[in-house]
């Protein structure tokens, strides 16, 4: 029984499409768990954003009633910490989230994140006494 080139042809394409889609789906799989690993190591590793010279001293002021996730932000935007979405993690699995005070601190790119969070729940007077410390 001979097939139709009809049907080949739509063997084919059929076929094509299965490849297609499985190939796409591989490539998404592979992408998240890129991301997840990403956003994991991110997490667990506390690197600071600078050591030796290349760091810099950094003002900020925490407002008043300013959630965990506007200070990881402002924070991000001073070049304290990479990344808001891993700040606000580490925050929360450190159990700081409402511990954490307002005011004006002076903070170092050398610092490590969890350094950060420590004086952060420690407030701006103590913070700047451990600063002179070091």
């Amino acid at each position: 029984m001979e097939k139709k080139p009809k049907q080949i042809a739509a063997t084919i394409a059929s076929a094509s499409v299965k490849v297609v889609v499985l190939v796409i789906i591989v490539f998404v799989v592979v992408r998240a768990a890129a991301v997840a690993y990403s956003f994991g190591y991110g997490i667990f590793v506390d690197q600071p954003m600078a050591t030796g010279e290349q760091s810099r001293t950094v003002d900020v002021t925490i407002l008043e009633g300013s959630s965990v996730y506007d200070m990881s932000r402002q924070l991000e935007a001073v070049g304290l910490v990479s990344d808001a979405n891993i700040f606000f993690v580490k925050v929360k699995l450190a159990g700081a989230g409402g511990d954490l005070k307002p005011g004006k601190y002076t903070l170092n790119t050398s610092m490590r994140p969890s350094d950060i969070i420590a004086s952060l729940e420690m407030g701006p007077e103590k913070s700047s006494e451990l600063q002179e410390e070091n």
